[in-house]
């Protein structure tokens, strides 16, 4: 057996177990806009971390403020903000009573910007419940009612929601389904309401129940993290958190990046924190992405007729699952044939974000540098 045709099995082989496990996941995850809208409405809290977001925190705000939610508080936290996000969130606080604004001038010593604002916003809550997310996340009328209901009935601790990713230029949406492949293959949020070592969270939407949350310290145990959002419910979890994940198509909607450029620029920030920081685990990564995206192209002019037709396979494989997200997105079917490419700028915004970091001995997140020591001595 020649090498070409050996790592076209071996990419075979990679991929079948993937493709099935995710595109079986993907139909265990309930829709969040499933869910009954009545049911118990305990008191919550929504905490909304804003750094220069004048384009999208209003419109934002205003979804929330839209809600049918009866027992409604919103923090609204501005973080050091430089353009007219304190002055848009002020007016809005002057229209409707339930939101309220904290004004953040300075960032004390061993906290991100984010994890901070988070934290603030925390401690002058008094919703039962705490809900997390950022200040680009649109909610449907229903969507606040139907994740307490469904975590109150469900007698959850936390609630991650994922949000519905919305995009229109063609690359960005490939980079965007190729990300929620990688969270979907390494969280399995469809296991983490049965699997006591599973966990999961994101920035658009976590639910937690405050007396949990206060149990395990809070944002101060993921305060110098990029991936605060994550590790906060690796850190519920670990306190036997009940939790669970669903899907927030229709219900919970964002914009995440504006352009592929913005999102390779954003990710600077987190993509090297996503490998913990470690060249090791970014260049095995590589290499396995490599080799289960970008082999199997190649791999149908080389090798023998088997190593092609595993190539084929992987191909047919991959698109399977791509396209069962495309479905749900609504995006158009022949963004499939912009999947090498995607890989290729992924693999180059991780890279980016490594060397960036390790140029500069730090990471620039939100307006401010942290020095590369202490995200590793703090990352878990």
């Amino acid at each position: 057996m020649d090498i070409f045709t050996f790592l076209s099995l071996l990419a075979f082989s990679m991929i079948l177990p993937v493709a099935v496990m995710i595109m079986s996941g993907l139909r265990q995850l309930p829709q969040l806009g499933d869910q009954p809208a009545a049911g118990p409405t305990p008191a919550l809290t929504v905490i909304v971390p804003a750094l220069n977001e004048a384009d999208t925190i209003e419109p934002a705000l205003r979804t929330l403020l839209a809600s049918n939610y009866p027992n409604l508080e919103i923090i609204a936290v501005n973080d050091r903000s430089t353009d007219q996000t304190g002055p848009i969130l002020d007016s809005l606080a002057q229209e409707d009573a339930r939101l309220r604004i904290i004004h953040i001038a300075s960032l004390p010593p061993g906290w991100l910007g984010k994890s901070y604002a988070l934290h603030l916003g925390a401690r002058q809550a008094q919703g039962d419940f705490l809900l997390f997310t950022d200040a680009d996340i649109r909610f449907s009328p229903d969507a606040l009612q139907q994740a307490v209901a469904y975590a109150v009935t469900n007698e959850l601790d936390h609630l991650t929601v994922l949000p519905d990713l919305q995009a229109k230029a063609p690359l960005l949406q490939m980079l965007l389904l190729q990300f929620l492949v990688g969270f979907l293959l390494f969280f399995q949020p469809w296991r983490v309401r049965h699997d006591a070592r599973r966990y999961v969270g994101v920035g658009a939407f976590n639910l937690v129940r405050k007396t949990l949350y206060e149990r395990v310290g809070g944002h101060r145990a993921v305060a110098m993290t990029p991936l605060d959002d994550t590790l906060l419910g690796k850190q519920l979890k670990r306190a036997g958190a009940r939790a669970d994940a669903l899907l927030g198509s229709q219900a919970v909607m964002v914009d995440w990046y504006p352009s592929t450029a913005a999102m390779i620029r954003g990710l600077g920030k987190n993509g090297f924190a996503a490998f913990d920081y470690r060249l090791s685990r970014l260049l095995t990564g590589s290499l396995l992405i490599g080799l289960g995206a970008l082999w199997p192209v190649a791999g149908l002019f080389l090798g023998t007729w088997l190593g092609k037709t595993a190539s084929a396979g992987a191909l047919l494989l991959g698109a399977a699952m791509l396209h069962q997200l495309i479905r749900q997105a609504d995006w158009p079917n022949w963004i499939l044939l912009l999947a090498p490419i995607g890989t290729l700028v992924s693999l180059y915004i991780f890279w980016r974000s490594a060397l960036l970091a390790l140029t500069r001995g730090s990471v620039e997140w939100r307006g401010t540098r942290y020095p590369l020591d202490d995200l590793k001595t703090r990352h878990f």
